[in-house]
């Protein structure tokens, strides 16, 4: 919101004004001047406005020979192309970024975001994925550049190094070599004084030697790395080694710290919320990867099906729910102007059921708001796989054209999913005589209709007229 500031773009709508445009297209800088003006639109949402002011600054660039700009303008470019959800377009302007820039670090940029591209494909390009990482290894390896830039650049390597090894990627680099680069960077960071680039880097030394289960080291260097990124000076970073320490407290057995350091990780994740879409370039970021993990987990770490849950852990468990839905909101819009005002739903309705279903790695809990009563959870232990797996039977039963194929194999996965969501609850629901339940539904979820549940006699929804399984049978 800073850089808004200084542009003049504090109105409540984020929008652009021509006179803020030409006021930017004036002076020396203007080139510089456009593509900081399109970064910043891609921050707040306005991504084809962002696109439009991009593709100008290039041409302008390209008319007055300004090779570095390019490059620049290039990577820009390919954010904004990466925020609008094309990768192919968001690849080909990393690709000429890359290929336009004269410095090693300008082609490293280009091709790391590349890189980052691939590492997000669901089957990975093997073939163009080993060429770019053995160009990168290469720069790494064979430079004596130091800098804010290089320092970043040599960490995030290091970064996608360690997700291709856990893809099963091997010959492209190893743990050993990783971590003589984290080394390197965090010396760099030192001499420099840059207190958010070593931070940066031991968050990644952390996570190697997590990784390799060499758990005092791992938590030594995130601690290490905490100590040096407060809350209010790196927010983005420190909200990561909150997760990781975490993360290790946890497998060390120490579920009391780690659901602390998760919660503190939280707090620091509501307070950035749209500020989440506007995170350092120079930090991999990824909302999926980086920040719906830690939502989920705790609320996995708040909800353990094995010892009892205090109505303290419950309500926590909710507002995590509920926080991630907004966090979703907000990555899903790309928006930093949206301002959404959370209400707990009990409390516009206090007559409804609310049913709070999130889909965990092993298992589906259920928190429970009933009218007048305490919060309550229920779990089904099953692979995350699994779940949705079930979950897509239905969905695509319900979008057949062939009815009597559809009526035939959609009650199998709706039963199932009614024994998961519904039965544990059912005697309390029908006591209780609700006549409104609310889901807020997570994941794959949002994409059935809860009134379709079948119970093995009739539909949640039981004005819903459909036939039953004695007609096809």
């Amino acid at each position: 919101m800073k850089l808004m500031s200084a542009l003049g773009l504090e109105n409540a709508e984020c929008e652009v004004t021509a006179a803020q445009l030409e006021k930017l297209k004036e002076g020396k800088k203007k080139v510089l001047g456009l593509n900081g003006f399109g970064n910043v639109l891609r921050v707040v949402g306005k991504l084809e406005q962002s696109e439009k002011i991009l593709t100008e600054s290039l041409q302008l660039a390209q008319a007055l020979g300004e090779t570095k700009a390019v490059t620049r303008i290039y990577l820009s470019l390919g954010n904004t192309a990466r925020a609008q959800g094309d990768r192919e377009s968001a690849a080909n302007y990393y690709q000429q970024s890359a290929q336009s820039s004269q410095t090693p670090i300008g082609q490293m940029q280009g091709e790391l975001a590349q890189l980052s591209i691939l590492l997000e494909a669901e089957e990975l390009p093997r073939r163009e994925t080993e060429l770019l990482s053995q160009s990168l290894r290469s720069k790494i390896l064979n430079s004596d550049n130091s800098g804010r830039t290089w320092i970043y650049a040599q960490v995030n390597w290091a970064n996608s190094m360690m997700k291709l090894l856990r893809k099963g990627v091997t010959g492209v680099s190893n743990n050993r070599e990783i971590d003589r680069i984290l080394v390197k960077a965090i010396a760099q960071a030192r001499s420099l004084g840059d207190k958010r680039a070593e931070a940066y880097a031991l968050l990644n030394r952390g996570r190697l030697y997590e990784e390799e289960k060499k758990w005092n080291q791992a938590k030594g260097f995130t601690q290490e790395g905490l100590s040096i990124a407060p809350t209010y000076e790196a927010p983005d970073i420190a909200y990561q080694l909150l997760w990781q320490l975490g993360r290790i407290n946890n497998v060390r057995g120490n579920q009391e710290q780690a659901i602390a350091n998760y919660s503190q990780a939280v707090n620091i994740l509501e307070s950035l919320r749209t500020d989440l879409v506007a995170i350092s370039s120079e930090v991999q970021f990824d909302f999926r990867e980086t920040v719906e993990p830690i939502y989920r987990e705790l609320v996995g770490l708040l909800l353990q099906p094995d010892r009892p849950v205090k109505q303290s852990e419950l309500k926590q468990a909710r507002q995590a729910i509920e926080s991630l839905q907004l966090a979703e909101l907000d990555n899903f819009f790309k928006d930093a102007c949206l301002n959404a005002k959370p209400a707990q739903i009990d409390r516009v309705d206090p007559t409804a059921a609310v049913l709070y279903p999130i889909i965990l790695s092993d298992r589906l809990e259920v928190i429970a708001a009933l009218p007048g009563q305490p919060l309550r959870h229920y779990s089904t232990i099953l692979p995350q796989a699994e779940i949705e797996k079930t979950i897509l039977r239905m969905r695509t039963t319900l979008t057949s054209r062939r009815m009597r194929i559809l009526i035939r194999r959609f009650w199998q996965p709706s039963k199932k999913l009614y024994d998961w969501l519904i039965r544990p609850i059912e005697a309390d629901l029908a006591a209780s005589e609700v006549e409104t339940i609310v889901f807020v539904l997570d994941g794959a979820l949002r994409n059935i209709p809860m009134a379709a549940l079948y119970d093995g006699d009739g539909y949640l929804a039981r004005n819903i007229v459909w036939p039953s399984p004695q007609v096809y049978n």
